[in-house]
């Protein structure tokens, strides 16, 4: 029998004891850099925004989710919002993959099927909802995909509408460095994706708008059909003083006064830097006032953290999410947080939300 000599049995100890720490060392490690996706479970139907949750090991310091292979969103924390509707029904491909500290190459993922069904009506169409404050949003041209041709019921609208009327990019300079007049309103960054770069019927136009910017497509209905009843030609606030009427290169000073406000969603261009786009084109006048509206229940409309709202409503920011909703629907008649002016305005557009005057065309 070959006898270990006691170098070698303490060699062999060494060695063994070696073995174990390198393979839990590793162990560890690979604990550390795990990611499950923990909702929602794989092969399950889902709709509208899904909460996308990633249970993560100690070493993992960021995470990106993919949908079909696209990035979609980063984080932490590792908890995503998902807008569904941005893809067609059917079933999709979501992953979550775990990066380390400084790492631009995963160190784990975890990846699983869902089936979305966003079909909510018997015709089949999709109906877009409002997302909360900093939901990550659907592409224009996503929204575009999932619209269903619908015939024209504002003739006069027809021009307004037509791709030749899409603003050419050196009009959107302006709105996109300088969107207001007073830079202290609104980061010119909420406005860098607004290009009214869509052509249909006003009521797809509507549609785009709102699922473009994550706001409920009827209330975008009712609140166009308050400003305009849908009306591109619409002209609103008279003013008789020169101050109003010459502002940036707008001059609408025509001798005696000029009209303020244009358009499906009556845009100010006293207030917004937006001639001749907000008058000349539908898709862009709605793609602007969704996407303030956007920047609104973003908390992004700093001079309104300084109004006191009327008893019983909250200050800006504090409130629900139909709050906050409903509150920049307001902001953007009266220019303030629940004043009278706002709630008699946000009056007049539930109830058109309600009645829906516009399937009687």
């Amino acid at each position: 029998m070959t006898k270990v000599s006691v170098s070698g049995r303490i060699g062999l100890f060494i060695f063994l004891t070696l073995t174990l720490i390198t393979l839990a060392s590793a162990t560890r490690q690979a604990a550390a850099s795990t990611i499950a996706i923990t909702s929602p479970a794989n092969g399950s139907t889902v709709s509208g925004v899904v909460p996308v949750i990633a249970g993560v090991g100690s070493g993992v310091w960021w995470a990106k989710l993919y949908v079909d292979g696209n990035g979609f969103a980063v984080s932490p924390p590792y908890t995503f919002s998902w807008h569904s509707a941005g893809v067609a029904d059917g079933t999709h491909t979501l992953e979550v993959a775990a990066f380390a500290r400084g790492g631009t190459t995963p160190i784990a993922t975890s990846t699983i099927e869902v089936v979305v069904a966003n079909h909510t009506t018997s015709s089949g169409a999709v109906h877009f909802s409002t997302l909360v404050a900093h939901s990550a949003l659907p592409s224009e041209s996503q929204c575009a995909a999932l619209i269903a041709s619908t015939p024209e019921t504002i003739p006069s609208n027809a021009p307004y509408n037509s791709a030749s009327a899409i603003p050419p990019a050196s009009q959107l300079v302006q709105v996109h460095t300088a969107p207001v007049y007073d830079s202290t309103i609104v980061p010119a960054s909420d406005f860098t994706l607004v290009d009214g770069h869509y052509s249909g019927s006003t009521d797809m136009i509507i549609r785009w708008a709102a699922c473009k910017w994550g706001v409920d497509e009827d209330i975008a209905r009712a609140q166009a059909w308050t400003e305009s009843g849908w009306r591109q030609t619409d002209l609103g606030d008279w003013r008789t003083s020169l101050q109003y009427c010459e502002r940036g290169i707008w001059d609408g000073w025509n001798g005696s006064g000029c009209y303020q406000s244009y358009g499906i969603f009556q845009v100010k261009l006293d207030s917004f830097n937006a001639y001749p786009e907000a008058i000349n084109s539908t898709a862009f006048n709605a793609d602007f006032r969704m996407a303030y509206q956007r920047a609104c229940m973003n908390g992004d409309i700093s001079y309104l953290a300084n109004d006191t709202p009327t008893s019983g409503y909250p200050v800006y920011k504090q409130g629900s999410a139909q709050q906050m909703l409903w509150g920049c629907i307001g902001d953007w008649y009266s220019g303030n947080w629940y004043d009278s002016g706002a709630l008699s305005y946000i009056s007049q557009v539930e109830q058109y939300y309600s009645s829906k005057p516009w399937l009687e065309q």
